[in-house]
């Protein structure tokens, strides 16, 4: 009877729980295997969750497993590095991204000309004053009128942004 019912409910919900995965990561092979870690999960604790809770259990299941898959795949494959970058909170560090420590000059030219096209004409004033003109935080507070702790949010908020940015174009 177990099997059965562990049957129906993998087919009921697998379509659903695949493409809520799908929605979350870069290819279909990942939230394919995301989507079987769940089902796998539901095997072992079924007899332990409640019919009625099923759906919600699928649910924050693939969450917890789509966000395993994100930290696990910055520590594998190392796409990211702290630094340090001063005048910066010790908890907003700055990221620099592996894969750009192999382009040629050129190709970071490019790649910061996207990322400045796709900012805002304050963000991208800021970004200017911070990166290439190479600001203190407050150097930067003092030309742009802020506060010290609004620079750096502002520099945290851009930094957040560019992320964005370098992850959806590279």
């Amino acid at each position: 009877m177990e099997n059965y019912e562990l049957q129906a409910i993998t087919e009921e919900y697998y379509d659903e729980i695949y493409i809520y995965c799908r929605r979350r990561v870069r290819t279909d092979q990942i939230a394919e295997d995301i989507t079987q870690e769940v089902f796998l999960a539901l095997s072992e604790r079924f007899k332990t969750i409640g019919k009625s809770a099923v759906r919600m259990w699928l649910y924050r299941t693939a969450a917890h497993k789509v966000d395993d898959h994100y930290r696990d795949s910055y520590k594998d494959k190392e796409y990211l590095r702290d630094v340090e970058i001063e005048d910066l909170e010790e908890d907003e560090p700055a990221l620099i991204y592996d894969q750009f420590a192999e382009l040629s000059e050129e190709e970071i030219d490019e790649a910061v000309e996207v990322i400045l096209e796709n900012l805002p004409p304050d963000d991208r004033l800021l970004y200017h004053d911070r990166y290439i003109a190479k600001l203190s935080c407050k150097e930067l507070a003092k030309k742009h009128k802020l506060t010290d702790s609004v620079a750096r949010k502002r520099l945290s908020r851009l930094h957040n942004k560019v992320t964005k940015i370098i992850f959806e174009f590279f």
